[in-house]
């Protein structure tokens, strides 16, 4: 299971900020870092969350992130930028789910696509799935509370797939990343932020930079307590037997 903290477009457009960010990313537990690149119009300036980052600079930070260690991700739905970054993955937005002449064309690259299923139904994602081999789901909500959570779709999907389901973070409750282990998804997503005090545009379910590794360590740890399901003949290994208390007298 990989662990993938998404940056999303919470660096406003701002290269220093955003090599800050990356940059405490780097020293933590993470497997991956993901970038979102919306479509071209959304980039006019008028708000900080639509300042664009240069195909420059996404190609300086890739090379880092993978000199590093680490793997690098967009969530892309530009066609036109395909060729353009040097990406390890990709990840399609919910509203692309059903774009399948998009997803064959991240296909080509011969890079591993995650889909991000928060809009759609259980019928729309198995379509897809039928339609497109090797593509791997990502559930989600695009519901902050609890009770929308809903992390038995994440059995759900994986089940009436048959493919690999992961899980994307979109609630204020981080505890919600430990109870999705659970239910054994392939991946875990979550939004990351800097502490800055400046604008996130995934904000109130995005990590703190200063939590992101401690996250992160307790998810690979508490990991191992969902075990195999199998229930067999063990012994008693935090009480000793009555022949052992018998002879300690």
């Amino acid at each position: 299971m990989k662990i993938v903290a998404e940056v999303g477009l919470n660096h406003c457009g701002d290269e220093a900020r955003c090599s800050n960010l990356v940059n405490g990313l780097l020293r933590c537990d993470i497997d991956g870092i993901t970038f979102q690149i919306r479509e071209a119009d959304f980039y006019d300036g008028s708000h900080p969350r639509k300042n664009e980052l240069s195909d420059r600079f996404y190609s300086e930070i890739s090379s880092f992130i993978r000199s590093q260690g680490k793997e690098i991700g967009f969530a892309i739905t530009r066609p036109e930028k395909v060729d353009v970054l040097a990406a390890d993955f990709w990840k399609t937005l919910s509203w692309d789910l059903e774009n399948i002449q998009f997803i064959n064309l991240l296909k080509k690259t011969g890079k591993p696509i995650f889909a991000s299923t928060g809009m759609s139904s259980l019928d729309e994602i198995v379509k897809v799935g039928n339609n497109i081999d090797g593509l791997e789901f990502i559930h989600t909500q695009l519901d902050d509370t609890i009770a929308g959570v809903n992390l038995r779709a994440i059995t759900t999907i994986a089940d009436a797939t048959q493919r690999p389901c992961g899980f994307g973070l979109h609630c204020n409750q981080f505890e919600v990343l430990y109870a999705s282990l659970s239910f054994m998804p392939s991946n875990i997503f979550f939004y990351v932020k800097d502490e800055t005090g400046m604008e996130n545009p995934d904000d109130i379910w995005a990590i703190p930079l200063s939590q992101v590794d401690m996250i992160s360590k307790n998810i690979r740890r508490l990991t191992a307590a969902v075990g195999d399901g199998v229930k067999a003949k063990k012994e008693n290994i935090l009480h000793p037997s009555d022949d052992n208390i018998t002879q300690n007298k």
